[in-house]
């Protein structure tokens, strides 16, 4: 379940053939955004004390059930935000993220899911209370979409949860306009060292990424 910075990797190949210490100087901006993001996460996340009691208990294991309710723990929570910069292992249709920051502990994901598909969760399981699926999630802050203002598409349930997304959707705009400027400026300012050929390579570059309409990085 990740958030990562659109893009990023097209502009890595292109001025990876430009020059080699400008690529690690790129990567390195690329880091300290997405590191505030990860830690801001961890802070959603409340403590022991926030949550239903029950979730502090571990869940027994149902028949027909692969793992049981996992029990919350805020530590373990925390623990569970990791910050890559990628890129990690494609999915089943071949894509893969760069620089990233995911949540990958099992009680944190519920906490930033639960209620996302269906307000009034899944029936049944081990609580012999047939509310008791509504009950946890009423008891969960609300849902924050994190879509970015003005993009173009749908926007859907995918994008949305109480941690992660929370503070993605509340720094993705200043990350994007910030990396942004970054690396325009320190490409227009290798651009001018350049000998033709090389300047060539930068203008289709931009002039390529201007016929799709690409305004981020």
């Amino acid at each position: 379940m990740p958030v990562v910075v659109n893009g990023v990797r097209e502009f890595l190949k292109a001025i990876d053939q430009l020059d080699d210490d400008m690529y690690k100087n790129v990567k390195a901006q690329l880091k300290t955004p997405m590191l505030k993001v990860a830690a801001l996460t961890k802070q959603e996340f409340p403590n022991n004390s926030g949550v239903l009691s029950g979730w502090l208990k571990q869940a027994p294991e149902v028949a027909g059930q692969k793992k049981p309710f996992p029990a919350y723990d805020q530590g373990q929570a925390q623990g569970g935000i990791k910050y890559k910069l990628g890129p990690n292992k494609k999915n089943n249709k071949g894509y893969s993220v760069y620089n990233y920051v995911s949540n990958e502990n099992r009680a944190g994901m519920v906490f930033e899911w639960a209620g996302r598909k269906n307000k009034q969760g899944t029936p049944g399981g081990a609580s012999l209370n047939p509310n008791a699926s509504a009950e946890f999630i009423a008891a969960l802050p609300p849902l924050v979409d994190a879509t970015l203002k003005g993009s173009v598409g749908r926007r859907g349930r995918r994008n949305t949860g109480r941690a992660l997304y929370k503070v993605w959707e509340k720094e993705q705009g200043p990350i994007y306009a910030n990396i942004e400027k970054a690396l325009n400026d320190a490409i227009f300012a290798y651009y001018k060292k350049l000998p033709l050929e090389k300047k060539g390579q930068v203008l289709q570059f931009y002039k390529e990424r201007s016929a799709r309409g690409f305004t981020g990085v």
